[in-house]
């Protein structure tokens, strides 16, 4: 019996069962191939009917590990033929119902809905990737059981996007294709927590991958969050703003790597909302966006705990802007200075005459929350 099972792939083996003509032909194909057997079929001979429902039930049972959300389809089709097959034999009294049978699919069925493996897919699937399934997965990592209000924080699995991720990454090593998929779907369809707990697993020696990740993401995204990254770089920066055009806002606070190279990409963005807390600009760096583009469209810019940043930095603002506010090209509401130690309030005073723009003086700035909280909101309507 193991060994004819052996033969098939599993999702070939359970697809197989899953799509048949008639209990007939249930029937017998079960006769044939999982008993290895043309004796006489199920519903005529009781030993066999009991040793078709144990070799089916132990088949399940051992490759429990294996079944995924894009199984339960197919089990649901084989729980509802195995249904018919006991009733018909149970006519018979051969079998008495709910038989073992029944029991192992019924929890086949839920192990595939609420496991931790429901989103992966296998290397060297038979079957093509479809995004309707892997939407289903991504929704089972960023949002499992439930939909949450709009303004409330989605709830998030971090060992399900850890596992996604390692699975996305075996997939790029395997079939790169397959790969990029699979990151579309996710970032199509994640909040903004739910794509920085992505990046969140990235490991010291994913360069590559991360740069297949970039390429992968949906062009549509118009909001973005890698806060804390520790592998983003400067060229990765600059590779997400050429991509994602209509990008809204963008979250790169906390990464070590960057340098004020990033700052000649987003100048030349339409960026509303950025934040910048915590990176190691200079003061010549942070100043170059007060001269780009971006600040036809910027609303709000997040410039906390940037240490580096002193009188100076007051200063080389007052050059790049270049006579912007006489002509009425700045659209900048916010500026959070939030922790900046090296800037005197006189400084910070200066600048909020200079770009007559609100600086708070608390980082939980209510109007500030409020354009972060609509870009969570718009991120996570998309998952419901």
């Amino acid at each position: 019996m193991q060994a004819s099972l052996c033969l098939a792939p599993f999702r070939q083996t359970l697809q197989s069962w899953a799509h048949v003509d008639s209990l007939d032909d249930f029937t017998n194909k079960f006769a044939d191939t999982v008993l290895g057997t043309s004796q006489e079929a199920p519903l005529l001979n009781s030993d066999v009917a009991k040793r078709v429902c144990e070799a089916i039930s132990e088949w399940i049972r051992g490759h429990e590990s294996q079944f995924t959300a894009e199984d339960c389809p197919n089990l649901v089709k084989l729980q509802q033929l195995a249904r018919n097959f006991e009733i018909c034999t149970g006519r018979k009294g051969y079998l008495d119902r709910p038989t073992t049978l029944e029991k192992t699919i019924s929890a086949a069925i839920i192990l595939t809905e609420h496991s931790k493996n429901s989103f992966v897919i296998y290397p060297n699937s038979s079957h093509p990737l479809k995004e309707n399934s892997v939407k289903e997965h991504c929704k089972n990592i960023l949002n499992p059981g439930r939909i949450n209000p709009p303004n409330q924080t989605l709830f998030i699995s971090k060992s399900k996007v850890m596992a996604f991720v390692e699975n996305a990454r075996d997939q790029f090593k395997s079939d790169c294709n397959i790969s990029k998929q699979m990151i579309a779907i996710y970032f199509k369809n994640a909040g903004l927590n739910a794509q920085n707990s992505f990046f969140s697993f990235l490991r010291p020696d994913d360069d590559i991958f991360f740069s297949h990740i970039i390429s992968s993401l949906p062009q549509s995204m118009t909001h973005c969050n890698l806060a804390r990254c520790a592998l983003l770089q400067d060229q990765h920066v600059e590779m997400i703003v050429n991509r994602l055009k209509k990008l809204q806002s963008l979250d790169i606070s906390y990464c070590p790597l960057l340098t004020d190279k990033t700052i000649e990409s987003i100048a030349k963005s339409q960026l509303q909302i950025l934040a910048l807390a915590g990176c190691n600009l200079t003061n010549q760096g942070a100043a170059k966006i007060f001269g780009g583009l971006i600040m036809e469209s910027l609303e709000t810019l997040d410039l906390s705990r940037c240490n580096n940043l002193t009188d100076e930095f007051v200063e080389n603002i007052d050059l790049e802007m270049n006579g912007m506010l006489l002509n009425n090209n700045i659209s900048l509401k916010n500026l959070i200075l939030f922790e900046c130690p090296r800037l005197s309030h006189d400084d910070i005073l200066k600048l909020s005459t200079l770009l007559n723009v609100n600086i708070p003086s608390q980082y939980n700035h209510p109007e500030l929350n409020e354009m972060i909280n609509r870009a969570n909101r718009y991120c996570e309507s998309k998952t419901q």
